[in-house]
């Protein structure tokens, strides 16, 4: 079972992500700030 995990997280490492250029990752997280202060203000409903 741990040389399978082992395995595994071996393979997971190998694997290509996209990602978006580093510009659009900023405005992503500045919309997903602006939206938990909205909700943490209105508290969640």
């Amino acid at each position: 079972m741990m040389l399978e995990s082992l395995a595994y997280l071996t393979n997971i490492r190998e694997l290509r992500v996209a990602l978006p250029p580093l510009a659009e990752q900023r405005r992503i997280m500045a919309e997903v700030e602006r939206r938990l202060s909205v909700a943490a203000v209105g508290g969640g409903s």
